[in-house]
Parts: structure tokens; C-alpha cells; sequence
């Protein structure tokens, strides 16, 4: 629906209320992420990121991390073992296996890589899509 700030004061006020909300958690850092708000996401994931190394949220913030480095293989490979280790929420998968479709178009037709920051908007605005056409943030 496009309310992105509605949706981070909701989840913020959610974690206010219960902290160990992981999938919260991880929407809210996914949100400030997206925002270009990269400190803040990872302050918001640093209990995610202290979680057990073989959580599928764990793998999935260090893949995000490594993404913002402009580490493509490196968080493709994070995300990919993020997506086999959840067993638990496929549609968080389906997001992912977007995110991971998207990745090979930062090297243009001509073989030389787009600026990442570039390749880093085109993924967060496909994210972003994506939950503007659910209808809803989960």
C-alpha cells in the first residue's frame, strides 16, 4: 500500500512491546534498509545478527549486509543458505528468491557492472514492489 513509515512505526511500536518479535525485527531492519537508513538497519538486526549463525534471519541480515558492501556473490550465497535453512516462512523465501533474481541484472548486457548504488536501488525498489502489490508488510 506504500506506507512505508506507517509500517516502521508499527513494527518499532511492536518490538517496543516485545522485543524477541524476530520476524518484526527483521521487517523493520528490511524497511530502514530499503529507506537508505543502512546504520539503523543494522542496529534494528544486531540482535538477529547475534542469533544462532545458522538462523535463517541471521543469514539473511549478513546477506544484506554483504550486499551493501556491493558483495554480490557473497551475499548471494548468504541469502541462498538463508532460504535452505527457513523452513518456516516460505513467503520470506519467495522475497528472497526475488532479491536473488534481480542480483544478475546489476552486470549490464555489455558485461560491465552498473554502479552499485544503482544495482542497490534496483533491488530495494523490486522489494518494495513486492510488498505494495501483497497489499500488505509482512
Amino acid at each position: 500500500m506504500g506506507q512505508v513509515a506507517e509500517a516502521q512505526a508499527a513494527y518499532a511500536r511492536a518490538l517496543l512491546l516485545k522485543p524477541d518479535l524476530s520476524i518484526a525485527r527483521y521487517q523493520l531492519g528490511l524497511l530502514q534498509y530499503l529507506a537508505g537508513q543502512l546504520a539503523m538497519a543494522l542496529l534494528t538486526w544486531q540482535p538477529l545478527m547475534a542469533a544462532d549463525a545458522d538462523s535463517y534471519l541471521n543469514l539473511f541480515v549478513k546477506g544484506f549486509a554483504l550486499l551493501s558492501d556491493d558483495r554480490f556473490q557473497d551475499a548471494a550465497a548468504m541469502f541462498e543458505a538463508g532460504m535452505h535453512a527457513n523452513g518456516e516462512n516460505s513467503p520470506l523465501n519467495a522475497d528472497i528468491a526475488l532479491l536473488l533474481s534481480r542480483l544478475p541484472a546489476t552486470v549490464s548486457d555489455k558485461g560491465h557492472e552498473q554502479p552499485a548504488t544503482q544495482a542497490t536501488v534496483e533491488i530495494a525498489h523490486v522489494l518494495l514492489a513486492g510488498y505494495r502489490h501483497s497489499g500488505s508488510i509482512n
